[in-house]
């Protein structure tokens, strides 16, 4: 009897911001992708055991539980301080003494760039200045394409294009400035992108924060003789984020980077993803790094014969994404190694309660419901390796 092989395992990349420059108008149409409330998802982490769960301070649940009360409110300006700590929590600055030093830092360089454009006569003028102030003083060291945090541009003067997002936002809109971020969503080929318009009355001005030459940039590059060297993202594929949105990114970030350390912090990286969606709860990049924790967890715990737990992580992406392919795919194919090895392994009475289980888990699934299946498969296999020893009389 022979039966179709199931598909092989799923993969899914991450992604990550961020690359140069870009240009971008209108938000898309998005909405929030799961079935369950960020923090609702992170407090049934603990049941996984799999792992120690990082903590999540009772100053920062608070307020990811009030950023994501807005979703269902009208829009409303977000508090200054709020933001300010939003940014610093997506860095991973946790208690309150190190924030406390780094308002102070930030009161500083503000103090700086109110006297910078103190003269300036225009909203264009103000935006000038205050790149140019950026770049001369605590981003002077320059882009570094991994550093997203808001509190190492402080600590190290690099940035790349989320922390000089971030940074560039909490100065100007403290100037005077209304600004808009701007998210380019990446792929599996292209990183992400994040960058700001300035709202200058009906026109809107880009600003690309990485770079001091790129203030109004879609004005420069009309320029005679301008010429740019590098991939240039299409800003017409970004959606407008506000400035929650911004610190949500420096939250994806700091989770890809957790879930691509050896060996791979994947607790520590679904807690970054779910604080970045209860800050921009329609945010995909977020949804689809926090699935892929869990659709590449369950193979890399089937290479370690950890089938129990391979099924169980796969269920549990499943418990708030119950539609999402791969962890489908995954999940199904989990569980066929699973009774495979567990009817190798000679204690056919174990064996038949797990496809018992297997039925449960995955109902729509016929050979689940057939134990017999399951023990010809393993004859085929013995006789596909000519191993024609049979242990059963």
């Amino acid at each position: 009897m022979n039966h179709p092989t199931r598909p092989r395992w799923f993969a899914v990349l991450v992604v990550v911001a961020c690359v140069t420059s870009a240009r971008a108008d209108k938000p898309a149409d998005r909405k929030y992708e799961l079935d369950a409330p960020p923090l609702t998802i992170f407090d049934r982490l603990e049941g996984l055991k799999l792992g120690d769960v990082p903590r999540l301070p009772d100053d920062e649940r608070k307020l990811l539980l009030a950023a994501w009360g807005r979703k269902e409110q009208p829009p409303a300006e977000v508090e200054a301080d709020v933001i300010f700590d939003a940014m610093l929590f997506a860095s991973g600055v946790e208690e309150a003494e190190p924030r406390r030093k780094y308002r102070e830092r930030f009161d500083a360089l503000l103090a700086d760039a109110k006297a910078a454009v103190k003269d300036a006569k225009t909203d264009r003028d103000r935006g000038e200045g205050v790149m140019n102030l950026l770049h001369a003083t605590v981003m002077k060291k320059g882009y570094e394409g991994t550093q997203t945090s808001l509190a190492a541009v402080f600590d190290t003067g690099t940035y790349n294009c989320v922390s000089a997002s971030a940074m560039y936002y909490l100065v100007a809109s403290r100037v005077g400035l209304k600004l808009q971020g701007i998210s380019i969503p990446g792929s599996e080929y292209q990183p992400g992108h994040a960058s700001l318009d300035l709202i200058d009355g009906p026109d809107r001005v880009q600003i690309e924060p990485t770079n001091p030459d790129r203030f109004d940039w879609a004005a420069k590059l009309k320029r005679p003789g301008v010429q740019v060297i590098g991939v240039v993202p299409d800003r017409e594929k970004g959606h407008a984020v506000d400035a929650l949105g911004i610190a949500a990114m420096i939250y994806s970030n700091r989770g890809v980077a957790l879930a691509q350390e050896k060996p791979a912090r994947r607790l520590a990286a679904a807690r970054c993803y779910l604080a970045a969606l209860a800050l921009d709860p329609t945010d995909g990049t977020a949804s689809k790094n926090l699935l892929s924790v869990f659709v590449n967890w369950g193979p890399d715990l089937m290479a370690d014969k950890k089938y129990e737990d391979a099924v169980r992580a796969l269920a549990f992406g499943l418990s708030f994404a119950p539609k999402a392919k791969a962890l489908q795919n995954n999940h199904h194919v989990a569980w066929e190694k699973y009774l495979d090895a567990a009817v190798d392994a000679g204690d056919d009475p174990a064996a038949v309660a797990l496809i018992a289980r297997a039925a449960k888990a995955v109902p729509t699934e016929k050979d689940f419901r057939n134990s017999a299946h399951w023990f010809i498969r393993a004859g085929q296999r013995h006789a596909q390796a000519k191993d024609w020893a049979c242990r059963w009389p």
